[in-house]
C-alpha cells in the first residue's frame, strides 16, 4: 500500500473556510470569493504541511480512504518498509505500507507550484516532487519522494545520473538538458511493476545498438495537421522498425517479455542472432574483423557479439543513453548500484487450439455501413449466440463458463477450483446463480458490441532477421524474411488460414484494420520463436495500427465472418508528430510541463466523441474522424512532446457538439450507461444492429438452468467444513456473526459499492488489498467479531474459525439456503477449498464424510459430532524429506555471524544441516545397518551437475530464492573450519562433511519439522521471515517472491501467459 493524498490536504484552516464559502456562494459572489481564495493560497509562505491525522486515525490505524494498492517494483525494493516487512501467511491482509513515496492529486496549480518550489512536509517528513508518469499526468498526479530516502538512494534511483549531469548535456542544436516531459516519465520507470527473473541477465552480456529506421515508400492518406487537409499521395515514410524492441538468444528467457531496469524500457524477443552471424560469416557477408557501431558510435567487433552477447537492445530502449559517456559508463553505474534487468510482463499464449476472444465495438463502427449487411451480421454473431445459448442449457459447460479448461491447469479462484474438484457443486443454488451471472455478463458484453471472434492477443514483433541484416551486414534496406503486406505467426503454421487481420486498441479511425496475408515459410519457422506476430519492414502496418514494438499487443484474427466485413481499399493515415527540444530540467520547467499536460488531459472526451459520431444517424465525416484520431494521438503524446494542435473552427464546433450528445444505444450494455441517458436505437449504427441481433437471438430463460436429473448426486456442503471442528450455534459469536452477515448482505447495493470504490481509490476491474472494496470491508467486520471471541483452545486460527462459522450459517440456516454466498467465498474461499481437498481425500480412502442435518431440521442449536476421521488441513509431505530441527540447532544457525552482504549464509548453513540430517535418516531406514561405515555417517553428497544427482549447488541457490551464493558461501564455511569439501573424481559429486554439527550438542526439544523438498518453506513457516502460500495451480506450498502466485516455471507459465484469451474471462 501507499498513500494517495491531495494538494488540498495541505490547506490551512483559513484556506479551507474560504474554499467552502466560495463553493457555497451565490453566482454573483463566487468570482469575488474565488479571487480571495486564490490570493490567500498565493500568500502562503514556507513549506506546506500535511498532518499525520490526514493519513492515520487517532488510534494509529491507517485511513483506508487515503491508500491505494501498488505493485512490487525497482523503487519499492529499496524501501525498508518493504524489504524488512514480515509477511504473515496466516493473515493475507497484512501487507506493507510504503511511505517513501506518495501519489498526490494536483487539482490546484497554485498549491502544486508551491510544492514544486519548496517540497512538502507530510507527517513531519519532507517530500519533494520526484516524477510524474505519462499516465499520472493524464490524471493530474505527481509522485512525491522522501528527500532523505532520495539522497540515500539517488545513485540507484537515477542509475548514476544526476540533474547536473543531465543539464550539462548539449544536443546538436545547442539545447541543454532533457525534454522535461520525458524526464518526468523516464524517472517514473522505477515505479513500473517488475519482478527479477529467476536467472539474472548479466549486464556484461548486453549490447545497445543504434535504432533501425528505414524509409518505406507507400501510398497513404497524408494529413497536414496545420491545415487539417487530407490528401492521398505516394511518399516515403520513416519507420523506426525496432522502436522499443530488442532481442535475446533463445533460452535466456522462456518467452518474449517487457523489461524494466536502469532506464530500460521495451520488449525483447527471442532470436538467435549468434546463429545468424555464423551463417552470414559462412556466406561471406560478414568478413573477419568487421565491426558495428554501438549507440554511442563506438566500434564493437561482430566476433565479440557472436561469442559474448546474449541480449541486444537499441537506443530507443535505453531512454537516457545520451547522458552517459559510453556503454562502459552505464554498465559501471548499473553494477555499482546492483541493478537488475527485470520483467514487467510476458507473452500471452492462446489457451486452446481454436482460441476465441471477445472483440471490441470500435472494430465494427469504423467499417463502412454498406458492408455490414444483415446476412454478414448473422454470420458474425452465430458463434456468440450458440455459445450463450449452449451455456444456458448445458451443465457440462459450467467450467467453461467460469473460464476453466477442465483438461488444463490454470489460475483459479477458490470457488472455481472447488467446482473443478467437486462437480456436484453445479446443483448448488448459489453456483447456478454465479453461473447465470457469468452468462448474463457474457451476453451483456456481446450486446455491447463485443461478439466472440476467432483469434488471440500477442506482441507485435519486428522482423528481427531484417534488423540483423541491417546491423551486422550493413544493409541499408534489408530484405528480411517477411514480404510486404504479410505477417508471420507460428500459431497458423499447421492451419489452412491464409489471411488475418491485425487489430489494436485504441482503434479510432476507419484506417486501422491491418489486413495481411500469412507467410508460413520454413525460414520463418526456423528463425522466429514463440507466438508473436512478426511484421514486415516493407509496409506501414505500424502506422495502420498506430503501434510500436515496445510491448504493444495486437488481436490477430483469421475469422472469415469478420474479414468479410472489411473494406480492403483503405490506406494508412499518416501525419507527422512533433518532438520537444531538450531544455534544462528546472523547477520552472517542471511547472510549465505539468501545466501543459494537465490542461490537455481530454483523451476520454475525444474517443467518446468519435464513438458518438461513428454511430450517429448521419453518414460519418471520415475526414473529421481522421483529424480527431490524430488529435487524440497528439493528446496522448502531449506529456512528452509538450505540443498540442488546435482544431479548426468547423472541427472544434463538431467536437464540442459531440461532447454534449448522448452516447449511442449500445452503451447501455458496453458501459452500463442508464438507458434513459443513451441515444435511441436506430439501425444506421453497425454496433446497434449487432447488439440487437444478439439480444433477440439469445434466450433468457431466467433461473431455469441445468435442472438436475434423478441420477445426479446430491450436493453436500459438508465437504467444505473442517472435518473435526465443532460449531457452537448457541455461542455469542454465532449470534453476532449471523446478525452481521444479514447486515452486510443488505448494504451490498450499487450506492454502497460506489462509495467504497471512491473511498478505496478503486479503479475499474482492479482489486484493492486482495479483495474488491466491498469484500475487504466485509472481511474486516467479520474478523473483528471473531478476534473478540477467539480462544486459544480453538487452535484452528482466526480465519479458519470465521470460515467454519460462516459456512454453517450460509448452507445450514434456512434463511440463507438460496441467498448469495459471495461474502463467504470471496473472503474465505481459500479455506473452503483446502477443506474440500482434504475431505475428498478422505472420501477416496473410504472414510466418507457424513451429511450434516440442516439447522432448521435440528431440535437444538448444536451440531452432532461428525463421525468421520480427522484430516489435517495441510498435507503431510513425503516422509523421506521429514527431519526435525531442534531448538539448539536453530539457535546455533541464528547465532552465525555473517559479514556484510552475506546474510544468507545462515540460510545456507540451515540447508546443509537439513541435507545431512536427511542422509542420516536415510541410513537409519536401511535394514543392513552393519554395512554402513562410520565415514558414511559423517558426510552427505552434493552433486556438481544435475545429470549426476538431484541436489546440486544450483539446487541450494534455487531454494534460497534464485541467488548465486552456494558455491562462495560453502567456501567461506570451509575457510572457517565449519565444513570439509572432498571432491570425488568419479560419480560427479563432492562429499560435504558438516563439522559444525559437533559443536551443537544433543537436544530433544524440537523447534520445527522440515517436511518439504525445499527446506526453506518450513524454515520461513517457522520464522515468518517470508510468505509461504500454496500454488494456485498445483496447490504445493512455496516461498512467495514478490507477487508470485505459483511454485515454479511450469505453473507460472499457465498463470502468466494464459489469462488473456479466455472467452469468459
Amino acid at each position: 500500500m501507499l498513500f494517495n493524498l491531495s494538494v488540498f490536504d495541505s490547506w490551512t484552516d483559513e484556506e479551507r473556510v474560504l474554499y467552502s464559502a466560495y463553493k457555497r456562494a451565490r453566482k454573483d459572489e463566487a468570482s469575488t470569493l474565488k479571487e480571495l481564495y486564490d490570493a490567500k493560497l498565493r500568500s502562503y509562505v514556507g513549506i506546506r504541511k500535511i498532518v499525520k491525522l490526514v493519513m492515520f486515525q487517532k488510534d494509529g490505524d491507517i485511513r483506508l480512504d487515503k491508500v491505494i494498492c501498488g505493485f512490487e517494483n525497482e523503487a519499492v525494493r529499496l524501501c525498508d518498509s518493504f524489504s524488512k516487512f514480515e509477511f504473515d501467511d496466516k493473515d493475507q491482509n497484512k501487507i506493507p505500507l510504503v511511505q517513501e513515496f506518495i501519489i498526490m492529486d494536483c487539482r490546484s496549480e497554485i498549491l502544486l507550484n508551491q510544492i514544486i518550489d519548496n517540497g512538502i512536509e507530510i507527517g513531519g517528513v519532507h517530500y519533494f516532487v520526484f516524477s510524474s508518469s505519462a499516465n499520472q499526468q493524464k490524471k493530474q498526479q505527481v509522485c512525491l519522494m522522501q528527500s532523505d530516502f532520495f539522497h540515500k538512494n539517488q545513485d540507484k534511483l537515477m542509475c548514476g545520473l544526476s540533474l547536473d549531469i543531465i543539464n550539462q548535456y548539449v544536443d546538436g542544436s545547442g539545447n541543454h538538458g532533457c525534454n522535461t516531459g520525458k524526464y518526468l516519465a523516464y524517472t517514473s520507470l522505477i515505479f513500473s511493476k517488475s519482478v527479477e527473473p529467476p536467472a539474472p541477465i548479466n549486464i556484461d552480456e548486453v549490447l545497445v545498438l543504434p535504432e533501425f529506421e528505414m524509409l518505406v515508400t507507400e501510398e497513404v492518406d497524408y494529413l497536414d495537421m496545420d491545415t487539417q487537409v487530407i490528401t492521398r499521395r505516394t511518399m516515403p515514410v520513416a519507420v523506426n522498425h525496432m522502436d522499443g524492441a530488442g532481442m535475446f538468444l533463445p533460452g535466456v528467457l522462456p518467452c518474449s517479455a517487457q523489461i524494466r531496469g536502469g532506464f530500460l524500457k521495451g520488449c525483447i524477443f527471442p532470436f538467435n542472432f549468434r546463429k545468424f552471424i555464423i551463417k552470414k560469416q559462412q556466406e561471406g557477408k560478414i568478413n573477419d574483423g568487421m565491426t558495428v557501431k554501438d549507440v554511442w558510435g563506438n566500434d564493437v567487433a561482430i566476433d565479440y557479439i557472436r561469442d559474448n552477447i546474449k541480449l541486444v537492445l537499441n537506443g530507443s530502449q535505453l531512454k537516457m543513453w545520451k547522458y552517459y559517456e559510453s556503454w562502459e559508463t552505464y554498465k559501471a553505474a548499473f553494477k555499482r548500484n546492483q541493478l537488475s534487468i527485470c520483467i514487467n510482463n510476458t507473452l500471452h499464449y492462446p489457451m486452446t487450439k481454436n482460441p476465441v476472444v471477445g472483440s471490441a465495438y470500435q472494430f465494427y463502427h469504423t467499417i463502412p455501413r454498406e458492408n455490414v449487411t444483415d446476412e454478414k451480421i448473422q454470420r458474425l454473431c452465430t458463434r456468440t449466440i450458440d455459445i450463450i445459448n449452449d451455456y444456458k442449457t448445458n451443465p457440462n459447460k459450467v467450467l467453461e463458463i467460469m473460464g476453466i479448461n477442465p483438461e488444463e491447469e490454470m489460475e483459479l479462484e477458490p470457488f472455481y477450483a472447488a467446482i473443478r474438484a467437486y462437480p456436484d457443486m453445479i446443483h448448488d443454488p448459489y453456483t447456478k446463480k454465479r453461473a447465470k451471472s457469468k452468462i448474463d455478463k457474457i451476453r451483456r458484453l456481446a450486446m455491447g458490441g463485443k461478439p466472440f471472434i476467432e483469434g488471440f492477443y500477442n506482441y507485435i514483433c519486428p522482423d528481427l532477421y531484417a534488423a540483423c541484416e541491417h546491423w551486422f551486414c550493413g544493409e541499408e534496406n534489408p530484405t528480411g524474411l517477411i514480404p510486404k503486406n504479410h505477417v508471420y505467426n507460428s500459431f497458423y503454421n499447421d492451419r489452412e488460414d491464409s489471411e488475418v487481420c491485425c487489430l489494436r486498441s485504441p482503434h479510432l479511425s476507419d484506417c486501422e484494420h491491418g489486413i495481411r496475408q500469412l507467410i508460413k515459410s520454413e525460414e520463418c519457422k526456423e528463425w522466429f520463436h514463440g507466438m508473436d506476430t512478426v511484421i514486415s519492414v516493407h509496409d506501414l502496418l505500424l502506422k495502420t495500427l498506430q503501434a510500436d514494438v515496445d510491448g504493444d499487443e495486437t488481436l490477430i484474427t483469421s475469422d472469415r465472418a469478420f474479414l468479410d466485413l472489411l473494406d480492403r481499399n483503405k490506406l494508412p493515415l499518416y501525419y507527422e508528430m512533433r518532438k520537444a527540444n531538450p531544455m534544462k530540467v528546472t523547477k520552472d520547467n517542471i511547472k510549465k510541463c505539468l501545466k501543459c499536460s494537465f490542461d490537455n488531459s481530454q483523451i476520454g472526451y475525444i474517443s467518446n466523441a468519435l464513438t458518438k459520431h461513428l454511430n450517429g444517424e448521419d453518414e460519418p465525416d471520415l475526414d473529421f474522424v481522421r483529424v480527431l484520431t490524430a488529435y487524440n494521438n497528439f493528446c496522448i503524446d502531449n506529456p512528452k512532446s509538450q505540443y498540442m494542435p488546435v482544431l479548426n473552427d468547423r472541427y472544434q464546433e463538431m467536437f464540442e457538439e459531440l461532447k454534449e450528445e448522448a452516447p449511442p444505444y449500445f452503451f447501455h450494455y458496453a458501459k452500463e450507461t442508464k438507458m434513459k441517458k443513451c441515444a435511441l436505437y436506430h439501425e444506421k449504427s453497425n454496433v446497434n444492429r449487432i447488439s440487437k441481433y444478439i439480444m433477440v437471438n439469445t434466450r433468457d430463460n431466467k433461473d431455469n438452468i441445468w435442472k438436475p436429473n434423478a441420477e445426479d448426486n446430491v450436493f453436500n456442503p459438508q465437504y467444505f467444513q473442517i472435518a473435526d471442528y465443532k460449531i457452537d450455534r448457541s455461542a455469542e459469536l454465532y449470534k453476532e456473526l449471523r446478525s452481521l452477515l444479514l447486515q452486510l448482505k443488505q448494504i451490498n447495493d450499487k450506492k454502497f459499492n460506489d462509495r467504497l470504490n471512491s473511498v478505496y481509490q478503486n479503479e475499474i476491474k482492479k482489486k484493492v488489498l486482495g479483495y474488491q472494496p466491498y469484500y475487504y470491508y466485509c472481511n474486516c467486520r467479520i474478523l473483528e467479531i471473531v478476534v473478540k471471541n477467539y480462544k486459544n483452545v480453538d487452535r484452528i486460527g482466526i480465519r479458519r474459525k470465521a470460515a467454519a462459522y460462516l459456512l454453517d450459517m450460509e448452507y445450514y440456516q434456512e434463511e440463507n439456503l438460496n441467498s448469495n454466498k459471495a461474502i463467504l467465498w470471496n473472503c474465505f474461499g481459500d479455506i473452503l477449498y483446502d477443506n474440500l481437498c482434504n475431505n475428498l481425500q478422505m472420501e477416496k480412502s473410504g472414510k466418507r464424510v457424513g451429511i450434516k442435518k440442516l439447522a432448521y431440521q435440528s431440535r437444538c442449536e448444536k451440531n452432532r459430532k461428525i463421525e468421520e476421521a480427522v484430516m489435517q488441513a495441510d498435507k503431510e509431505a513425503d516422509e523421506k524429506y521429514r527431519v526435525a530441527i531442534t531448538e539448539k540447532e536453530f539457535e546455533y544457525i541464528c547465532s552465525l555471524r555473517c559479514r556484510k552482504n552475506c546474510q544468507r549464509d545462515r540460510y545456507l548453513l540451515f540447508l546443509l544441516l537439513v541435507l545431512y540430517k536427511r542422509k542420516l535418516a536415510y541410513l537409519a531406514s536401511l535394514k543392513e545397518q552393519d554395512s554402513i561405515t562410520q565415514d558414511n555417517k559423517k558426510y552427505f553428497r552434493l552433486y556438481r551437475n544435475i545429470k549426476f544427482g538431484r541436489v546440486t549447488r544450483a539446487t541450494l541457490d534455487k531454494w534460497l530464492g534464485g541467488v548465486c551464493i552456494a558455491k562462495k558461501g560453502m567456501l567461506r564455511f570451509k575457510e572457517k573450519g565449519m565444513i570439509d569439501i572432498i571432491e570425488c573424481g568419479t560419480g560427479g559429486y563432492d562429499k560435504i562433511y558438516p563439522k559444525f554439527v559437533n559443536k551443537i550438542g544433543t537436544d530433544d526439544k524440537v523447534a520445527f519439522y522440515v517436511n518439504n523438498w525445499a527446506p526453506m518453506i518450513d524454515y520461513y513457516s517457522y520464522t515468518k521471515e517470508a510468505v509461504i502460500k500454496r500454488c494456485e495451480i498445483c496447490n504445493r506450498p512455496f516461498v512467495v517472491i514478490g507477487n508470485s502466485k505459483t511454485c515454479g516455471d511450469s505453473c507460472s507459465r499457465i498463470l502468466k501467459l494464459r489469462n488473456k484469451n479466455g472467452i469468459a474471462s
